[in-house]
């Protein structure tokens, strides 16, 4: 073969190499053009299913514990719980409680108040004998150091306790209803329980529905104040909330009103008939039993919270145990009785004082024992 005719071949397979690689090239490319349309399309359909959606929609995510709105809040404002609890649904407000700064306050008696309490006891009691040992349980005095927390304005009522039983139910603990619907009337001291039930709804009785719910156990208080977001105050929260920081007697001052004035819900003058252990005499508040709550303004504490003395007396999360530095000893100190302070209508002055304590087994209810709720702060 000639070099001519070699250099032809030669052309010739570059020609043909080139054709195919261009023919190749053409394939690729509608291919890509055909996934990049598909793409496209995809695209498309992605873009009109997003845009079919609102921004910023909520999603719901089932929870054991929601968090209730503060309204206002303030910043970095917490809510303190330590055992489970029902679902909280409620909104409350901070305007319905009372802002306890933080700070020192002298809390509990010294021998001088536990003094006083025994010649109150003396002018107050009848068919009984006063003994200082009644009081001793206050004592030592001592300069307490707690952080700011909001305590409620006033006693939970009737109306809101029902619908507390009309999301959760009256359920049982430590033994107990938290609420004792069966509690009936007797001649002394208690008109029953002020919340009814029909057809599985809980509803005050007619004219109670702003009165402080009775018949409620330490866990029934308790449960309701998780459940609103919130918590049982501790004793020394209560008792600061109550006398403030320059350790008066009763939340409004140290001396009780001679003229007349209504500071609260006592064992008083219609009592008398019924024969109270404690009665104030000369006194009419206008109430035999429970009032509603947040009648008199006059009786505000330091902190504008109200009912602190008589009414109802109220739970509180701690245990019944001695303060620290005591030297009285009580068989009933320890983990078998919570605390309850501020007296009810059922007691006169010695038992309604700031700084006296009272105790009942957690799983008792009984007519003259209520409760409210208080919430902390974090940055304190």
């Amino acid at each position: 073969m000639t070099k001519q005719q070699i250099t032809i071949l030669i052309g010739l397979g570059t020609a043909v190499f080139l054709v195919f690689c261009g023919l190749a090239s053409l394939i690729l490319s509608d291919q890509m053009i055909l996934e990049r349309e598909a793409e496209a399309a995809t695209l498309v359909v992605v873009l009109a299913t997003w845009t079919a959606t609102p921004a910023n929609t909520p999603t719901t995510t089932p929870t054991g514990t929601a968090t209730p709105i503060l309204a206002p809040s303030p910043t970095n404002t917490r809510v303190v719980t330590d055992t489970p609890a029902p679902t909280p649904t409620p909104t409350f407000s901070l305007s319905d409680m009372a802002y306890v700064p933080p700070g020192l306050f002298a809390m509990g008696s010294n021998e001088n108040d536990v003094a006083r309490a025994l010649a109150l006891c003396n002018e107050d009691v009848n068919d009984l004998d006063c003994e200082r040992y009644f009081y001793e349980d206050e004592t030592p005095q001592r300069s307490t150091y707690l952080r700011g927390f909001y305590i409620d304005n006033h006693e939970v009522t009737n109306a809101e306790y029902s619908r507390f039983l009309n999301e959760v139910g009256n359920q049982e603990e430590g033994g107990a209803k938290w609420l004792d619907l069966s509690a009936a009337r007797d001649i002394w001291y208690y008109q029953g329980c002020k919340i009814i039930e029909s057809g599985g709804q809980y509803q005050p009785r007619e004219g109670h529905e702003n009165h402080p719910v009775t018949h409620v156990s330490w866990y029934g208080a308790k449960a309701y104040c998780k459940w609103a977001g919130k918590r049982l105050p501790t004793e020394a929260e209560w008792e600061k909330a109550a006398r403030g920081t320059d350790g008066r007697t009763y939340p409004w001052g140290s001396t009780f009103p001679q003229d007349g004035n209504r500071v609260g819900n006592f064992a008083d003058e219609n009592h008398r008939q019924v024969q109270f252990i404690e009665s104030v005499r000369g006194y009419d508040d206008g109430y035999r039993y429970t009032a509603p709550v947040g009648i008199y303004p006059a009786g505000a504490s330091p902190y504008g919270v109200l009912d602190m003395a008589g009414n109802v007396s109220e739970w509180c999360d701690d245990w019944y145990a001695a303060y620290q530095g005591s030297t009285f000893g009580s068989a009933d100190f320890g983990t078998t009785y919570r605390v309850s302070r501020g007296g009810s209508y059922v007691w006169g002055r010695p038992s309604i004082r700031t700084s006296a304590r009272n105790k009942e087994r957690p799983e008792a209810a009984s007519g003259d024992r209520g409760f409210r709720c208080a919430i902390s702060l974090e940055e304190d």
